[in-house]
C-alpha cells in the first residue's frame, strides 16, 4: 500500500509568481520617500542655470530602462501534505470518473500517508522571477520534495525534485488575448529534474496551431478588484488548447520529436476565503503570518473533442501524468505584501496496478522495512480492493510563504520566526 501511495507525492507541477512594473493600485507605495509639496505662494526666483558643459566628440546616450535580465522577485516556501484531503478516483458507469471520500478505505489511506510524511522532511520551493528579454519574464521554481524522492526511488521512478521554468510572454497579439491580464500567462514550460531526463512542454491553439498562452498563476502585482473585473461572475473558462511534450530543452518553433500531444481546457475562479479564516489554515508560517485577501483557483482537465467538454478521466493517466499541470491549484494572496500566503495543489495519481511503472526491487535493499512494506501491500490490496473500482488517489499538497529571499527584501522568516 505504501507503494500504492508512492506517486501521491509526485509534484506534477509547481507554480509561479510574477512582477509587473506598472502600478495597479489606487495608492502607490512610496517606499519611504517624502515628495516635495508644491507651494503656490513661493515666489523665490529660480537659481541661475549652470554653465554649458564642454562639448565632446562622443555621444551620450541615456542608460537603458532595463537590462532585460533583472531579478524581479525571490520568495521561499515550505510544503506539506494535507492527509485529511485524501479522496479516491472511482471508475463507475458513465464517461467520467468520480471523486469519492468518506468510505471505509479513506481512513486507511490517510493513515498510510501520515506515516510516510510524519517526519519533518525537506519540502521546499523557491519562486524566482527574472526578466528574460524586455518582452518576456522567466519564472524559475527550484523545488525539493524529500518525501517524493524517497518514494520515487522505491518504485524506480525519476526524481520529483528539480527546477521548472515558465516562459511568460508579456506582450503579444493573439497569443495572450484570451489569458486575463492579472495572470501569469505561459506558452512553454521547461522541466529539469534532479535525476532523470529533461522535457519541454509547448502550448498551442487547438484550431490554428499557433503559440498559445494559458493562465498558470495569478500575478501578485494585482489586487482583488483587478481579479474581480477580469473574471466575470467569478468564473472564466478558456477555449481548448494543445500541450505537446518534447525531450530536452527546445524552443517550441523547432521541428523536434514529440512524445505526447494532449488537449486541455482551463478554468479560473474567485474563492470566498472561507477556508483561510478557519483554524489550522497555516501550519508552517505561524510567526507573524500574512493574511490573505484574495483566493484564486486555476483548474486544468483533459478536453474531449467528441463530447465538446472537459472531463475527469476514469482511470490513468490523469492530468498530472499527462502534463506539468495539476487538476487544481488554489492561490491565497496578500495584495499589500504582493505575495502568495499559501498555494495548494490538488494532485491526482494512479493506484497500484494502474501505474505505467512496476516496482523494481533492485532499487532498495532487502531489509525488515521491505518485508513489512510487502506485507502491508499484499494484505491491504487483497482485502480492500477486491471489489473496489478505485483507480486513483487525490490529495492536496500545500506550500506556505516563509519569506522574501532577495537581498533587498525583508529577510524575516515567517516559518522560523527570525
Amino acid at each position: 500500500m505504501i507503494k500504492t501511495l508512492a506517486s501521491v507525492v509526485f509534484i506534477s507541477s509547481f507554480f509561479a509568481c510574477g512582477i509587473d512594473r506598472g502600478p495597479h493600485y489606487p495608492n502607490n507605495k512610496d517606499f519611504g520617500k517624502d515628495p516635495k509639496k508644491n507651494d503656490p505662494m513661493d515666489v523665490t526666483p529660480p537659481a541661475a542655470p549652470p554653465s554649458e558643459p564642454p562639448q565632446t566628440d562622443e555621444p551620450t546616450d541615456p542608460p537603458p530602462v532595463s537590462s532585460g535580465t533583472e531579478l524581479l522577485g525571490h520568495y521561499g516556501f515550505v510544503g506539506y501534505f494535507e492527509s485529511d484531503t485524501v479522496a479516491r478516483i472511482v471508475d463507475q458507469s458513465g464517461t467520467d470518473g468520480v471523486i469519492e471520500s468518506g468510505g471505509l478505505l479513506d481512513p486507511v489511506l490517510r493513515g498510510i500517508l501520515e506515516i510516510l510524511t510524519m517526519d519533518e522532511s525537506n519540502e521546499r520551493l523557491e519562486l524566482i522571477t527574472k526578466e528574460n528579454g524586455l518582452k518576456r519574464h522567466s519564472v524559475s521554481m527550484p523545488g525539493h520534495t524529500a518525501n517524493g524522492d524517497f518514494l520515487a526511488d522505491l518504485v524506480g521512478d525519476d526524481s520529483k525534485s528539480g527546477t521548472q521554468t515558465l516562459d511568460w510572454p508579456l506582450i503579444g497579439g493573439d497569443q495572450t488575448r484570451e489569458c486575463p491580464t492579472p495572470f501569469i500567462c505561459v506558452d512553454r514550460i521547461l522541466w529539469s529534474p534532479e535525476v532523470g531526463p529533461k522535457f519541454t512542454y509547448c502550448f498551442r491553439d487547438l484550431e490554428t496551431d499557433l503559440s498559445h498562452a494559458v493562465p498558470y498563476a495569478p500575478n501578485t502585482q494585482f489586487g482583488p478588484d483587478a481579479f474581480a473585473a477580469s473574471i466575470p461572475d467569478g468564473l472564466l473558462v478558456g477555449k481548448p488548447f494543445v500541450a505537446t511534450k518534447h525531450p530536452g530543452h527546445v524552443t517550441c518553433e523547432e521541428q523536434v520529436e514529440t512524445r505526447t500531444r494532449q488537449t486541455f481546457q482551463w478554468r479560473v475562479s474567485i474563492g470566498n476565503l472561507a477556508a483561510a479564516r478557519g483554524r489550522g489554515f497555516l501550519k508552517k508560517a505561524t510567526f507573524k503570518p500574512l493574511t490573505p485577501d484574495s483566493e484564486i483557483s486555476i483548474e486544468f482537465k483533459p478536453f474531449n473533442t467528441g463530447l465538446g467538454r472537459w472531463w475527469q478521466p476514469r482511470r490513468p493517466p490523469f492530468v498530472d501524468q499527462m502534463s506539468r499541470f495539476n487538476a487544481k491549484i488554489k492561490y491565497f494572496m496578500n495584495s499589500k505584501e504582493r505575495a502568495f500566503v499559501k498555494i495548494t495543489h490538488t494532485i491526482q495519481t494512479p493506484m497500484l496496478g494502474n501505474s505505467s511503472r512496476s516496482v523494481d526491487r533492485g532499487n532498495y535493499s532487502d531489509t525488515f522495512f521491505d518485508s513489512v512494506f510487502d506485507l502491508m501491500l499484499t494484505s491491504l490490496t487483497s482485502i480492500l480492493f477486491a471489489s473496489d473500482k478505485t483507480t486513483g488517489l487525490q490529495v492536496d499538497y500545500s506550500f506556505e510563504f516563509c519569506g522574501h529571499r532577495a537581498a533587498h527584501q525583508n529577510l524575516f522568516d515567517h516559518c522560523k520566526g527570525r
